[in-house]
């Protein structure tokens, strides 16, 4: 990781209370269950699995989540990420 990436992901740590009300719902589900793919988030919160995505990929890039392991999603037989909370 170069320095202006850790720099930024230092930035968007420091910048955590500017979430929207989603990204936090995302977050805080992540945080508690620790196990999700985006597909168990969406059908969790009864959200479109697109917007769940776009949610989890800003949070990733914030520095706020990241994939740990990998699982066999049973609806599209392919392989997904789950999640965990960095911060």
């Amino acid at each position: 990781m170069t320095a202006s990436q850790t720099s930024i992901l230092a930035y968007y740590k420091m910048d955590r209370g500017k979430m929207n009300a989603l990204q936090t719902e995302i977050y805080n589900l992540i945080k508690e269950c620790n196990a999700l793919s985006n597909r168990d988030i969406a059908r969790i919160l009864n959200r479109e699995i697109c917007t769940v995505t776009g949610r989890v990929n800003e949070l990733q890039k914030m520095g706020l989540v990241r994939s740990w392991a990998k699982k066999r999603d049973p609806v599209t037989n392919h392989t997904v990420c789950i999640w965990e909370v960095c911060a």
